[in-house]
């Protein structure tokens, strides 16, 4: 499409595009899970960043190989075990997951993180998201083993229709039939029904490595969020809670560095931090459509609800409205982008 043309269409498309991301897209999620003006749900997910590294090249993560500024530090697990167990406090039966901005299969001995997590909170759902490039097969029936349920391995390379590497078909074919008969393995992320392990959820999914996402609050280094394109309301604050490697919550995952700091685990119950002055303020930003109080929000452009679990019409919409963007966005005024291959959709993050 010419350039001259698209300046001309996005000013209307802009506008339509918030009409459109409200109603069809946040709209109905909002209604989905829950959320509205009085206290806000129990968090669905705690993320546990237990180390501040990955061992991937991806273009649009800030924490990749070639972008990662952060010290390499692991968590103690003295703050891990003591959030565990503010979790049994609250009979906590929803998901945990060792993924913030990090590969969980770099830290060390990370089956016995799950083994404590496992014997303490024996409802709830532990979900593994990984790169697999270090899931060797030792590795991976420690983790059946500990008593994981879920296991996603995203496969990242330039070619989306290349084969998956030999030890990723290993592992599909040979040691997870060891821990888990077939029909028991399932396709899809959490459980049927909060506190139902009845099954075990195993993807193994192509990525592009080069893929353009979203803004990631501003830390995406192949992307950058203009005016105009953040778009109100993000379910984020009101469905995880996301603690790094220090003990400290983010607002959200998208905050890379935990600049924005909901509270500290070391000092706070997860109850305090959750129902606590700032995420409470960020949510009513929130509900009002306002990322303008927070850095963060200002610079992200995610459109404010996750495709797992939405409805079937938000996906739809969703899925419309990112290529619309990918036409009359990204090759007018983000030259160097580096689009996702064709036919090919990124999954949001996941809650």
């Amino acid at each position: 499409m010419p350039r001259s043309l698209v300046r001309y269409l996005r000013g209307p498309y802009l506008l339509a595009r918030r009409a459109l991301v409200g109603g069809l897209i946040q709209r109905p999620r909002r209604r989905q899970l829950g959320i509205g003006p009085g206290p806000a749900p129990l968090f669905r997910t705690v993320f546990l960043e237990l180390r501040t590294r990955c061992n991937a090249r991806c273009a649009f993560c800030a924490a990749a190989v070639q972008s990662e500024t952060r010290p390499d530090v692991t968590m103690p697990f003295e703050i891990y075990a003591k959030v565990i167990e503010d979790l049994v406090r609250l009979d906590y039966r929803g998901q945990i997951a060792y993924h913030v901005n990090n590969e969980p299969l770099m830290v060390p001995h990370l089956e016995r993180y799950i083994e404590h997590a496992r014997e303490r909170l024996p409802r709830a759902w532990i979900r593994i998201y990984t790169n697999g490039l270090a899931l060797s097969r030792a590795k991976g029936e420690a983790l059946l083993r500990a008593g994981i349920d879920e296991l996603t391995v995203n496969w990242y390379a330039r070619d989306p229709d290349a084969p998956f590497p030999p030890h990723l078909l290993a592992f599909r074919d040979e040691v997870l039939p060891r821990f888990h008969s077939a029909a028991r393995v399932h396709p899809g992320y959490g459980p049927p029904a909060p506190g139902d392990r009845s099954i075990f959820r195993f993807n193994l999914c192509h990525r592009n490595v080069d893929e353009l996402l979203d803004s990631r609050a501003g830390s995406a280094p192949n992307k950058v969020c203009h005016p105009g394109d953040a778009t109100g309301f993000c379910e984020h604050p009101f469905t995880q809670l996301n603690i790094t490697v220090d003990g400290r919550v983010g607002r959200c995952c998208a905050d890379v560095y935990f600049a924005d700091v909901m509270g500290n685990v070391t000092r706070q119950g997860l109850l305090e931090i959750w129902t606590g002055g700032p995420f409470e303020q960020a949510r009513r930003d929130l509900l009002r459509g306002d990322r303008s109080g927070s850095d963060l929000c200002r610079r992200c452009d995610f459109r404010g609800v996750t495709s797992q679990g939405a409805p079937a019409r938000a996906r739809a919409a969703e899925w419309i409205l990112f290529r619309l963007d990918r036409l009359l966005r990204a090759p007018a005024e983000d030259p160097a982008a580096r689009p996702a291959a064709p036919g090919h959709t990124p999954p949001a993050v996941g809650t």
